[in-house]
């Protein structure tokens, strides 16, 4: 599963755009644990949300919001 289509499966579940890498990290468990998501997509989504963890909030919601407009269109 690409990072994109896990935002995307965050949007509709909660019904608004992520505040921060920490919200889908939590997500990603809750969707692990609730056999949602497959091992091997569990680890390869933390490896990538543990890398833009170091970005700052805001930057991390303005590409998710440009992103989530564009495939909504």
């Amino acid at each position: 599963m690409l990072l994109q289509d896990f935002i995307h499966q965050f949007i509709l579940m909660n019904k608004r755009v992520p505040l921060h890498t920490t919200e889908l990290l939590d997500y990603l468990q809750k969707s692990y644990t609730g056999g949602d998501l497959s091992a091997s997509d569990y680890k390869s989504l933390f490896r990538e949300l543990n890398k833009r963890g170091v970005e700052r909030a805001g930057r991390f919601i303005l590409e998710n919001i440009l992103t989530f407009n564009r495939t909504a269109l």
